[in-house]
């Protein structure tokens, strides 16, 4: 099921001693039989190999609707519409496929992939995605195509267009053609309720991770509903080729993305929607440079009461109050500041006029007072458009977070600790969730501030940024829960501008400064493993990890493109001095002059030495 896309589920036994267990698996569940004696139950055993021997393709779980073309091991794929008609796609190449190693989950493979008519490519090369869905949600095409018939207005619709990709065809796929035309359905082989009572849930495992084993993990979990819900194999094609913004070049390019990405934003909370899964997967470039929002399986529409309300999201960016399906805010009056304002220009009086509000808020009260994290809430728990805003926050601090400039001709003692500290940053951010919790909430004692001291010098201006962001953010969620029967969503007015305002700006200003101008991100080399609640049960996801690439050149000269330009070479502080950043490289790009910090770290050694 992880190796090949044509598996559907599978069978298995195992054997200890004269024991055997026969077992079924698919995306939705794993089910094992009771042992039996297979010396003395000869018939149950004959049973079990005579029905594999004699079973169809199909029955053993293989897929009808993909071929294999073993000349240049890629498939062809049919794509069934709601209406019946198909088409079929021929591959070109993996995009992603992290997510097929995850038993029991989506199983997503993403591919470029060309249609076929009459045996021969048609077309320009489009993305086809295969996955499992919830059988009781709404596909994503069909909330793609909701979303876009929100507004009749021509203007709306060109927007949409340019923020969002294009579905070219979508739906179930179909096992048996026949009349019936039955989708590929996750049996229900015991009732949910049995399945939770008889099932094993492995508890989270608390550990001490050493800051290098901590950033060698990359694990974007994507909250679901229900371990045990059935599943439904369902495809997708988009006509847009785009590449995700943690392989973007630059921040310059990464904060021009999230500025536009507000856009999209805007214009679905406008309509009355949210995503609800805003990460770095999820936050599209494509080839003219503009960023679109993809990924809207879990989109809905706010005033829909019958999709009911769980956690959900990927766990490096959700935001805050998701996390922990409560409002994390105290229904106080909140000083008077406009969230519309201009971010930038927030003043230090003003910063310390929201922390002394923060203050009073998330400060632990006296006994006598009950505790808002422990408290029942007030009124049901509902997502907003902030949680959305939120998760942009988050990505941007991942961005800057493990963007790492090591000046590595001259690595100091200082600079080694300021990079350990930055390991320690990036385990408190986004491993540990009381400390993720409190740096969005908290206001006094500039946790968030403390933790930008740990930056690069050159990106350090970006963090004060983001706190003045996150001082907003904090203001705006106050200002939205001060009632204590509802939600308010009016102070929100101008806080996509405002937001986008900033990361613009921020972007402009990065490629105006020679130090940041050819900064690339290293979010493949420094990955972030999901926050753990203490206490909580296992979350029905699993993880997927990736070791950090290393180079196989120790060569410090810096890469060039054609005209001999640096690319990831500048000078820092008026010197000549080489700034770098480390990043994990693409199959086709260049390896030269790239180092992993253990190589930086023996170069200095022998140094001293």
């Amino acid at each position: 099921m992880r190796e090949d896309p044509r598996r559907r589920f599978t069978f298995g036994f195992t054997i200890e001693d004269t024991e055997m267990k026969l077992w079924y698996c698919d995306r939705s569940q794993t089910v094992a039989s009771q042992p039996f004696n297979f010396i003395t139950d000869h018939e149950t055993l004959i049973h079990f190999f005579l029905s594999l021997s004699y079973a169809s393709p199909v029955q053993l779980g293989w897929d009808p609707t993909i071929a294999i073309q073993e000349h240049d091991l890629q498939y062809r794929i049919t794509v069934q519409s709601g209406d019946g008609t198909e088409c079929v796609y021929r591959t070109l190449e993996v995009l992603s496929k992290s997510s097929a190693s995850v038993l029991h989950g989506p199983g997503t493979r993403v591919w470029k992939a060309v249609r076929v008519v009459d045996g021969h490519d048609y077309g320009d090369p489009v993305v086809l995605k295969d996955c499992w869905v919830s059988c009781d949600r709404q596909r994503e095409g069909t909330i793609h195509e909701r979303l876009r018939n929100a507004n009749s207005s021509d203007a709306f619709r060109e927007a949409f267009e340019n923020m969002f990709l294009t579905v070219e065809q979508h739906g179930d796929v179909v096992i048996d053609p026949g009349i019936q035309r039955q989708p590929d359905l996750t049996p229900l082989i015991m009732p949910p309720e049995e399945m939770k009572k008889n099932g094993y849930n492995i508890p989270p495992v608390s550990a001490t991770l050493k800051p290098r084993a901590a950033r060698s993990l990359w694990r974007e979990i994507t909250y679901t509903k229900s371990r045990h819900e059935r599943k439904v194999h369902y495809r997708i094609v988009f006509k847009e080729i785009c590449k995700s913004i943690k392989h973007a070049t630059s921040l310059q390019e990464v904060f021009k993305a999230l500025g536009e990405i507000c856009s999209a934003l805007k214009l679905m909370h406008q309509t009355g929607w949210v995503h609800r899964d805003v990460s770095i997967g999820n936050i599209l470039i494509d080839s003219h440079g503009k960023a679109r929002l993809s990924d809207l399986e879990y989109a809905k529409d706010m005033k829909d009461t019958n999709d009911p309300e769980f956690r959900i999201g990927t766990a490096n960016f959700v935001a805050v109050e998701v996390q922990t399906q409560q409002y994390a805010f105290r229904p106080l009056n909140p000083p008077s500041v406009s969230p519309a304002s201009d971010t930038r220009s927030i003043t230090s009086d003003d910063l310390a006029e929201k922390r002394s509000y923060l203050d009073s808020a998330a400060r632990p009260h006296s006994d006598s007072s009950s505790d808002l994290s422990i408290s029942p809430p007030l009124f049901a728990f509902r997502y907003n458009p902030l949680h959305d805003l939120e998760s942009l926050w988050w990505i941007a601090v991942y961005f800057i977070f493990t963007t790492e400039v090591a000046n590595y001709a001259d690595l100091d003692e200082k600079g080694q600790d300021r990079q350990l500290g930055l390991d320690g940053c990036v385990l408190r951010l986004f491993c540990d969730f009381e400390e993720r919790k409190m740096d969005m909430i908290d206001g006094w004692d500039r946790r968030f501030l403390d933790r930008c001291q740990c930056l690069h010098p050159s990106i350090r201006p970006i963090g004060r940024d983001l706190e003045r962001l996150r001082v907003v953010l904090v203001t705006t969620y106050a200002q939205c829960e001060a009632n204590r029967g509802s939600i308010t969503l009016e102070p929100l007015e101008g806080l996509h501008d405002s937001i986008q305002e900033l990361f613009f700006s921020i972007s402009k200003e990065i490629s105006e400064e020679p130090t940041l101008a050819h900064v690339l991100p290293a979010t493949n080399c420094h990955p972030v493993p999901r926050p753990v609640q203490p206490g909580s049960s296992s979350h029905n996801t699993a993880s997927s990890s990736g070791k950090r690439s290393r180079s196989d050149s120790s060569d410090e000269e810096s890469a060039t493109v054609g005209n001999g330009t640096p690319i990831a070479s500048t000078s820092l502080s008026g010197s000549r001095k080489r700034a770098r950043i480390e990043r994990e490289q693409e199959e086709s790009a260049p390896r030269v002059g790239m180092q992993t910090r253990s190589k930086t770290r023996a170069q200095t050694n022998n140094r001293k030495q």
